[in-house]
């Protein structure tokens, strides 16, 4: 199977790319996705891209989801939101294919540095970037102060 990779953008082309965020995301629906994507978008360049099979670009299989920040530990650095390939579409390397598109990103935008972060429980993205080089270099703390998302 070759993967292509592409920006998606629309709306519709969102859509498409929807059921594959669900499957990590679960607690939000389309419109609450969408609202948070043209928000994120307009605010920091938020991105998403979805992984598609050359011979069947109506249905993702994967999402990498990015923004490019600037902070004074990391200088210019693309941050990696979200990496996720559906249940049916694992284990063919997508993931890595995700990742590995993300980092070309940010050696195109001239970056000093890449970021992600990784539930604790998360051993399916843990054991990505592992296979991909990352290592893990700090522990990310939060503090719920309102119920938007009962999962953090």
């Amino acid at each position: 199977m070759k993967i292509r990779i592409k920006e998606l953008q629309s709306e519709a082309e969102l859509k498409v790319g929807f059921p594959v965020i669900r499957e990590l995301r679960g607690h939000l629906s389309e419109s609450e996705f969408l609202t948070i994507y043209f928000e994120a978008k307009k605010r920091d360049d938020f991105r998403i891209y979805g992984a598609f099979d050359e011979t069947k670009m109506d249905q993702c299989l994967g999402i990498l989801s990015v923004r490019t920040l600037w902070d004074f530990l990391h200088g210019k650095h693309l941050l990696i939101d979200e990496v996720v390939v559906s249940k049916e579409a694992r284990a063919k390397g997508i993931g890595s294919e995700l990742v590995r598109f993300a980092e070309s990103m940010a050696v195109a935008q001239g970056c000093d540095m890449l970021r992600a972060s990784a539930g604790v429980l998360n051993e399916l993205a843990k054991h990505l970037y592992e296979r991909e080089g990352w290592r893990a270099k700090s522990v990310a703390f939060k503090k719920k102060i309102n119920k938007l998302n009962e999962e953090l």
